[in-house]
């Protein structure tokens, strides 16, 4: 039984509630079921929105799945499937999937018909072609969110300029050590996490993320950065810089030149308190600077 609800809340918000394993909160009247198991799920095929079958050992794309017309949420994460079928064109409503940790190699053209899909995650899939499957997920034009977090890839296709509707992008475990041109064609670009990469060259990559004129909000963090280069305030909308677990003793004073900056983390970093300090008397005093200990 779903929770009634006046709340009149974004369907962002709910779906991000679902997706992080929150209570969710319907804004159209009742919360979905959750169905983690399908034989269940299999008993009320027309109620089906939510299906979790997260590391279920899941050796190819269950054909029971095919019933459920009104899925929205599919998680399909951990589990050993090598394909995703054509027909996943029959789910109309489907807004999140997630087929992260399994060996598929390719993308079907299909997904690039499903006309609401809004977040697709591809994390720790390294067997799969990106060459192809960009391509494909970047006609999908209701994609807004896509996760290809710790996938080994050193470098990001040309075809990444395919993906110029993203808002979200998570790159972050993998060893990329440069963004190309290409990258910067990621016009609508507003979140992205390039951390947990040690190979990462902030210095190189600067100009490309300049040209992201949408991008608010930027992680870094855990890349072993020995400097943040004075261009950083290049980037006119960045509102939220993540810096934390690098190897930082300073960083450069023109950071006070962006002017919408509200978030500044600095923690785990070999900072001296004394230039803590004079960051927080340039900058604004909306801005919040973390620096905890080191």
């Amino acid at each position: 039984m779903g929770i009634k609800c006046n709340f009149n809340l974004d369907r962002r918000i709910y779906w991000a509630v679902l997706v992080f394993g929150l209570t969710p909160i319907l804004l159209e009247g009742q919360v979905p079921e959750r169905f983690a198991d399908l034989d269940k799920a299999m008993a009320k095929p027309d109620q089906v929105e939510w299906l979790d079958l997260k590391g279920q050992s899941i050796r190819s794309f269950p054909k029971a799945i095919f019933q459920f017309k009104n899925l929205r949420y599919l998680d399909l994460s951990d589990n050993d499937m090598t394909e995703l079928p054509d027909q996943i064109a029959v789910f109309s409503k489907l807004e999140y999937l997630d087929v992260s940790g399994n060996r598929i190699t390719s993308i079907p053209e299909s997904v690039a018909g499903l006309p609401l899909l809004n977040n697709l995650r591809l994390a720790r899939v390294p067997e799969l072609d990106l060459g192809q499957a960009i391509p494909v997920i970047g006609r999908a034009r209701s994609l807004r969110v896509l996760d290809l977090q710790f996938n080994n890839l050193d470098n990001l296709p040309s075809s990444i300029l395919y993906l110029d509707q993203i808002e979200q992008l998570d790159i972050s475990g993998n060893p990329i050590n440069v963004l190309t041109s290409e990258f910067s064609a990621l016009k609508s670009l507003s979140v992205l996490y390039l951390n947990d990469d040690p190979m990462f060259d902030l210095v190189s990559s600067i100009d490309v993320l300049a040209r992201l004129p949408r991008l608010r909000e930027l992680h870094l963090e855990n890349d072993e950065l020995l400097e943040v280069p004075e261009a950083m305030e290049r980037m006119p909308a960045l509102e939220y810089l993540y810096l934390s677990g690098n190897d930082l003793e300073k960083i450069p004073l023109s950071i006070s030149n962006i002017r919408d900056l509200r978030y500044l983390d600095l923690q785990g970093n070999p900072i001296p308190n004394i230039q803590a300090e004079q960051y927080q008397r340039l900058l604004s005093p909306s801005v919040k600077i973390n620096i905890g200990g080191f």
